[in-house]
């Protein structure tokens, strides 16, 4: 599950007892690879699963929350449903099975499943994921248009500004328009707008706010921390860290934002 897909904006259903395929990761070893450096090989990779294993899971469970803390749902299938799923994936399992490689492996993947117990575990929105309090902006869409100037005095060649826009009249635009999404949920989304009016998801992650200071923590680990003034529908971000020269400056602290949804 990738935060940053923003798929869950647009389906933001997860059904959380159903497991659709495994995700192996899958070393290659070409054929002049010599027996014993494939032994060792082998070696390492069976040494380093636990590791790996983990940071799948920690890493899985952060993205969880994070979806989970913006508009995700996780519901159940019912019996019946699940049944449904089966019966219409049988002809494909039928298919991989007439392939004698294809059915050895399938038979494998089988017995491997049966060695884990009684399957996989009910996926769950986490605790960390309840609604955040004390958040003091308005939720709601907020739009801004910065300009070539802005750009310039932020240090950022207006290329670099446009370069998302697969439009090539961007580069000759005189102004760059991009979003705020604020939830009530303490989560955000910076949308990069492009030249024809498709909002276009660059950023996102969760906000909190002590006083007039708001910090930002996107999915990815990057931080922005800046002071907020609300006038109702305006807000205006100033002292924006790390600042005052760099993307973050320009999105976020060269004009008020003006609420529009």
């Amino acid at each position: 599950m990738t935060p940053g897909c923003g798929y869950h904006y647009d389906l933001p259903y997860l059904t959380g007892n159903v497991v659709l395929w495994p995700r192996p990761l899958v070393l290659f070893a070409g054929p002049g690879v010599s027996s014993d450096d494939l032994a060792v090989l082998r070696e390492a990779a069976k040494a380093a699963i636990p590791a790996a294993v983990a940071m799948a899971r920690s890493s899985e469970s952060e993205a969880l929350s994070e979806v989970c803390r913006a508009t995700l749902e996780v519901v159940s299938a019912s019996a019946p449903q699940i049944d449904g799923l089966r019966a219409a994936f049988r002809p494909v399992y039928d298919e991989l099975e007439e392939d004698a490689a294809a059915g050895r492996a399938v038979a494998r993947i089988r017995e491997l499943a049966s060695e884990g117990g009684s399957g996989a575990a009910l996926v769950r929105c986490p605790d960390a994921s309840k609604p955040a309090t004390g958040t003091s902006i308005p939720a709601g869409t907020y739009r801004t248009i910065v300009t070539r100037t802005d750009a310039k005095e932020h240090g950022i060649a207006w290329a670099n500004v446009v370069e998302e826009d697969p439009d090539p009249k961007a580069l000759k635009a005189k102004t760059k328009e991009y979003r705020l999404e604020f939830t009530e949920q303490g989560t955000f989304l910076v949308f990069d707008v492009l030249l024809d009016g498709t909002p276009h998801i660059g950023w996102e992650g969760t906000y909190s706010i002590y006083r007039d200071r708001i910090t930002v923590q996107g999915n990815e680990g990057d931080k922005v921390t800046a002071r907020v003034a609300i006038d109702g529908d305006r807000l205006r971000f100033t002292d924006v860290q790390p600042g005052p020269r760099g993307p973050y400056a320009l999105t976020w602290g060269s004009k008020p934002f003006v609420k529009i949804d």
